[in-house]
């Protein structure tokens, strides 16, 4: 019969595990050096002391689809801010005989079709939302989110540069007058993209009470070996 107590094998890797107390990872042990406790799996560990008597969630603990804080509330805002701002005035364009406004949407399905990034961008972070519901899910979609938030920024100012350059061109073969005047919609989605900017830069992010860091993971990533 094998031994009870049989050191394990080092040519097969170990699971690392996990002090209860200290919450320190420790490779090829089985009690805590320091507090002599059994060492557990990660998915183990007991609810984090610091936030105990507080209503902050664990690091694997789901929150709601509308939960405002750690960041998700910024990202809402500007999720609604995009859909408002994209069917309000973005682009006026003057000629000799009318003035004619373009919203967002006649604006992707006219003159410039690169708009259509606002929306898009703006599904893909429901889409976050509703699939990154723990804080440690939610800490890894933090620089794909930064990314998507910069993509509306890039292509209001490309849509903008792009037309009026058109304008100009199309106005100096004609010898007509033809300007382009941006509006208000487009304010507002730039607002709509720095709010998605701030609230991908602090997903996931838990407010430790009592000064503690402001982080669900474990206190150490770096395992320790027994020396």
């Amino acid at each position: 019969m094998p031994e009870r107590d049989a050191p394990p094998d080092p040519g097969k890797q170990q699971p690392l595990l996990f002090c209860p107390f200290c919450r320190e990872c420790f490779e090829g042990e089985r009690e805590c050096p320091e507090h002599e406790l059994a060492l557990v799996p990660f998915d183990q560990l007991p609810r984090d002391p610091e936030l105990e008597g507080s209503d902050l969630p664990s690091h694997d603990e789901p929150v709601s689809m509308f939960e405002p804080r750690f960041g998700r509330g910024l990202v809402m805002a500007g999720v609604a801010l995009s859909a408002i701002g994209f069917a309000l005035p973005l682009l006026t364009i003057t000629t000799a005989t009318q003035t004619r406004t373009f919203s967002g949407f006649e604006t992707a399905t006219g003159p410039a079709p690169s708009v259509w990034t606002i929306p898009f961008v703006a599904a893909m972070f429901v889409w976050i939302l509703a699939r990154r519901r723990t804080p440690l899910e939610m800490l890894g979609a933090r620089l794909v989110g930064v990314v998507f938030a910069l993509a509306p920024l890039v292509s209001l100012v490309y849509t903008v540069l792009k037309v009026t350059k058109s304008a100009e061109e199309q106005s100096a073969q004609t010898g007509r007058l033809l300007e382009v005047g941006v509006e208000y919609g487009a304010g507002v989605l730039a607002i709509a993209a720095l709010l998605l900017l701030a609230g991908s830069a602090r997903l996931g992010v838990i407010p430790i009470p009592r000064g503690g860091p402001s982080s669900p993971e474990p206190a150490s990533e770096q395992p320790k070996t027994k020396r």
